[in-house]
């Protein structure tokens, strides 16, 4: 696992210190240089009221190491106050934090990723919609033809009968362009 500069550590949760974003793009440039990798993130999810104000994003990192990619989601229930209006920003940050510990071989969560929401004097926001039973069947279908576990994945992102539908359908989304691109029909 990389080791980062003590700047680039944050207490969250219990006095546990977690690195930042900011220490894994550090290491990213130190490791690569600045023309050694390309990091792009793409929105999946526009958090709206429909969907519970959750914003999800995918990102792609492409580096010596191979291609690596990840979601990243952000909503009332996983930031603060003070981040709630930029959701989608933050949602950015988690997915392409994501891909540079993987990249990094740094398993422990960041920061950004340990934030909880805050307690406010607001309405409860009403959780998301789980996926339908045909959407987590096509989603668990896609995972296989993948190439990838349905239990790994299950281990790293949740049960796939209590998925989101917004994160669903970003997963069957991105796993559809893997298979036709491993199929070469993308």
């Amino acid at each position: 696992m990389a080791s980062y500069d003590d700047k680039f550590y944050q207490s969250v949760q219990g006095g546990k210190k977690h690195v930042i974003f900011d220490g894994l793009l550090d290491k990213a440039h130190e490791l690569w240089g600045n023309d050694g990798f390309s990091l792009t993130v793409d929105p999946i999810q526009i958090p709206s009221k429909e969907n519970g104000m959750v914003a999800v994003c995918v990102a792609t990192l492409t580096c010596p190491l191979g291609v690596f990619t990840d979601v990243g989601d952000a909503s009332p229930d996983n930031v603060s106050g003070s981040i709630a209006k930029h959701m989608l920003r933050m949602a950015s940050t988690r997915a392409k934090g994501r891909v540079l510990r993987d990249s990094q071989n740094h398993g422990e969560p960041t920061a950004e990723e340990m934030q909880v929401g805050e307690q406010r004097n607001e309405e409860p926001q009403e959780k998301p919609a789980v996926a339908s039973k045909k959407d987590r069947l096509e989603l668990a279908t896609l995972i296989s033809q993948a190439g990838r576990s349905v239990d790994k994945f299950e281990e790293r992102y949740g049960k796939i009968e209590e998925i989101s539908e917004g994160n669903c359908n970003a997963w069957i989304d991105r796993l559809k362009q893997e298979v036709d691109a491993a199929e070469g029909g993308g």
